[in-house]
């Protein structure tokens, strides 16, 4: 606050050597070079931000790809080690997409993966991520969704998948104790008995979060 009865100094904040400097200047209008600020706290985009780095999205459908997953996945399994929230995570691919490609076209082909995308994050809640993790397979990160609540989702996204095309999924919960890689294996298994049962389906493998001697599979 100025003292009264003298005039306020002016700040003029300027950018040397990426160094952030605020010179004042008093009344008597001499330029002092005060001390370089301290910079501010950085924040890392997550999945989901809008301006996300943009080596994080996919370059065809928008959504982020698989390295933004693999920080997502880390950073929401860090906060839920310490809150106990739910950790669902779906890996889910679209069925006979070869066919698809073969049938009508590789940029029809594209045109289903943007499409069916944009179809299924538009049904997801604030804070979930879609992320495509490789091909025509997507990552699904449900958080704070217990697994029948994460299951219910993905039926809604299968439900509006474009072009009468469908697609498998494998869903589990995250088990408090376990790697990334490990939870997305089990995913990937469980993907594997939704194709092999007859696509167009989510499988869910759910494990009580306790430890990993004592998982029980439903």
């Amino acid at each position: 606050m100025a003292t009264i009865g003298r005039p306020a100094p002016w700040q003029l904040w300027t950018v040397c050597g990426g160094a952030r400097h605020r010179r004042v200047l008093p009344a008597a209008g001499r330029w002092h070079r005060a001390r370089p600020a301290l910079p501010g706290p950085v924040r890392v985009l997550h999945a989901g931000d809008p301006g996300r780095h943009p080596a994080h999205n996919d370059g065809l459908t928008g959504v982020p790809n698989r390295r933004a997953w693999d920080l997502e996945l880390q950073r929401e399994m860090t906060k839920a080690r310490r809150s106990g929230a739910d950790v669902c995570v779906a890996l889910l691919d679209l069925d006979h997409f070869k066919r698809f490609n073969d049938t009508f076209g590789h940029q029809a082909g594209d045109r289903l993966l943007k499409e069916a995308s944009a179809a299924w994050r538009s049904l997801l809640r604030p804070g979930d991520t879609l992320a495509r993790y490789g091909g025509e397979e997507f990552g699904v990160l449900l958080v704070g969704a217990a697994p029948p609540e994460a299951a219910r989702i993905l039926d809604r996204l299968r439900e509006v998948t474009p072009h009468g095309q469908s697609f498998s999924a494998g869903l589990v919960r995250w088990d408090g104790v376990e790697a990334a890689d490990e939870v997305v294996g089990r995913a990937d298994e469980a993907l594997y008995h939704a194709k092999h049962n007859g696509r167009n389906r989510v499988h869910l493998v759910d494990a009580t979060p306790t430890t990993r001697n004592t998982r029980i599979l439903a």
